[in-house]
Formats: structure tokens, sequence, C-alpha cells
């Protein structure tokens, strides 16, 4: 099964080449993907290849996602690695609660994450979870991402809260894309599109 799932995902990224060849001019006058093309890696599952099948993923193994990558990179390597780390981002949804994850998702599941690792926001508790604020460094494909994966510090009442060994700590939080301003920072000399 796994390996009839590889060549479906790897032939769903070759069938893309046309369309991501004729983007290039604009991943490098815009300095993101088109939303055109960000919608076809969507549609064809190569934004979410770890998300678990209790979600509606396709839940791939790492191999299956580094040939789909490959194959994307192959064409153009701001593509494969805005994909590349969509998909990383992904792969942190197994930790989920499949049914807050079906909630968070949809039965018909387009996820497209952009994640900031470093832990540079806070997380304060409320009533139901936590209330979430801070600012990230630039996460590559947050143009097309409908979620963000962003590391925060949790805090108590008397600042930063402490595990047994007296480091911080952290959360991952993922947080509907709309609920972000995004302050444009991006300014790279090379693989422009991301």
């Amino acid at each position: 099964m796994r390996s009839a799932l590889r060549q479906d995902l790897v032939a769903a990224a070759k069938l893309l080449a046309p369309q991501i060849l004729a983007a290039r001019d604009e991943l490098e006058s815009q300095r993101r993907l088109p939303a055109s093309l960000a919608q076809a890696l969507d549609q064809a599952g190569l934004f979410q290849l770890y998300l678990p099948r209790s979600m509606g993923g396709p839940e791939a193994d790492p191999i299956t996602h580094y040939h789909v990558i490959e194959e994307i990179s192959r064409i153009d390597g701001a593509v494969g690695w805005c994909a590349l780390l969509s998909n990383d981002a992904s792969y942190f949804t197994g930790w989920l609660n499949p049914k807050i994850g079906r909630e968070m998702f949809g039965d018909d599941p387009h996820v497209r994450t952009a994640a900031s690792f470093r832990a540079l926001g806070e997380a304060k508790p409320v009533s139901g979870g936590y209330r979430v604020t801070g600012l990230w460094d630039y996460a590559s494909g947050i143009d097309h991402a409908n979620w963000l994966a962003v590391n925060c510090r949790v805090m108590d009442e008397s600042g930063p809260k402490l595990n047994p060994s007296g480091a911080p700590v952290t959360r991952m939080f993922f947080v509907p894309a709309e609920h972000a301003t995004i302050h444009d920072t991006w300014n790279p000399m090379g693989m422009l599109g991301t």
C-alpha cells in the first residue's frame, strides 16, 4: 500500500511540472507561490503528506515525503522548499487528538502550514485554552498558509512557567492564519519564491 501511495503522490508532483515552470517568473517577482500554484499543490495533497489518516490525510511515510519533495524541487527549488516546510509542520498534527484535528481541518482537509519553530511567543492560559501572542521570524510559505505552527513559552501569573529542571515550558500552537498579521521582511538573494 505504501508503494502505491508513493507512486501516486510522486506522479501528482510530476503532473504539476508545467504549471510550476510556467510560474517561475511570478515566483521571482512576487516572492511567493502564486495562489493558483499553491491551490494546485494543495489539491494534489502535496502540502499535507504527514497529516494522519484519522484526520483525512495520507499519513505518508518519510521516504514517500522525500521522493515527493525531490520531484518538486527538481522542477523548482523554491516550490520544493515551501512544500517541504508545509509538510514538516503537518507532521506535528500527529500529536493532536484526531477529533480536534478533524474539527480544525474539516472533513476534506486542505492543510497548508507555515511554521516558526523558535519559541518567540507567549501563551497565557485562558478559559478553554491559551491566548497566544508574539512576533515570530518570517516563515516560508506564509502567504499561502491557512494554519501557522508557532512555538511559545507558557506563562503563568509570575512569568514563564518552568519545568522541574528550571527550563521554560514551551508548546507548539496551531493558529488559523487569518488571526495573524504578516510583516513582510523577506528579502532573500535566492529562492525568492519562498
